[in-house]
């Protein structure tokens, strides 16, 4: 309805001045035999929730993921080409956010920190050589840790057994 509309328009440019909505949504929305004020929106994931939160607005659903659109919702961003926007166009995603936002960017950032050892768990990148050669020698020696730990403690056991039964079978 009209409280949404509303909302949206902190968010969306007058869309009536837009060239794009004239030329390209206008008629999309007559052909649809639906009001030129209607938002039109992609959804490109099947959650049912925001399809659901989008046609209880009063929005319309383009069912062409290539085509007309003020909101397009995608799963992840691949299918958005963020160079083609028009103004008044929304996408759930930012342009360029891999740095941060998938776990090989992430940790590459913080690789290249210092400190980043000290509170970011090790992660390696397995498509480049030298990771993987860090990561077999890493899995090396944990494993060779971890067997010394377990020979330690049978020998901290073993030691505080035969402890134990001195002092029981002393006279």
């Amino acid at each position: 309805g009209d409280v949404y509309k509303r909302q949206l328009q902190g968010f969306m440019m007058p869309r009536e001045k837009e060239p794009y909505h004239q030329t390209v949504v206008c008629p999309y929305l007559s052909r649809t035999k639906v009001d030129r004020d209607t938002v039109v929106f992609i959804l490109t994931t099947r959650d049912t929730y925001i399809r659901n939160a989008f046609l209880r607005r009063g929005w319309v659903e383009n069912a062409n993921s290539k085509s007309v659109f003020d909101i397009r919702w995608d799963l992840n961003g691949n299918g958005i080409n963020f160079d083609e926007l028009r103004k008044g166009q929304l996408v759930n995603h930012f342009a360029y956010n891999e740095e941060l936002t998938t776990k090989i960017g992430l940790a590459r950032n913080l690789q290249k920190a210092s400190e980043a050892g000290r509170f970011f768990p090790r992660c390696y990148d397995f498509t480049d050589e030298r990771a993987i050669t860090e990561f077999a020698k890493d899995f090396e020696q944990t494993a060779v840790i971890n067997l010394l730990k377990k020979h330690a403690d049978f020998y901290i056991k073993l030691h505080a057994q035969y402890v134990t039964c001195l002092l029981y079978t002393s006279p």
